[in-house]
């Protein structure tokens, strides 16, 4: 499953990077978990500023990303995606917050 996994982050973050168009803001995949059927996928997604609102674009356009992904996968089964806001961004951030305050 972690070579599924890895796979799919892969190819996701290409259709993400190449085929939509957002600000200069840097959007990064940071993980993928997929069912053991191949059913569905999470993917968490970290950015600097805005990270619900990219979250909220690309959950609209999921069915646009899996028709985008379906030539590129050789799986029976494409996965239904879900995107969701990496919580690991905000605890980068504090550390660099804190990081900030040190003299």
């Amino acid at each position: 499953m972690d070579r599924v996994n890895a796979h799919l982050l892969r190819v996701l973050s290409k259709i993400v990077q190449e085929e939509i168009a957002y600000s200069s803001d840097l959007i990064t995949l940071t993980d993928a978990t997929t069912t053991r059927d191949l059913k569905q996928v999470t993917v968490s997604i970290s950015a600097a500023q805005q990270v619900g609102e990219y979250v909220r674009r690309l959950n609209a356009r999921k069915e646009q990303i899996r028709q985008k992904l379906r030539p590129l996968l050789d799986f029976k089964v494409i996965p239904y995606i879900i995107f969701v806001e990496d919580s690991r961004g905000d605890d980068i951030n504090r550390v660099e917050a804190l990081l900030d305050t040190l003299p």
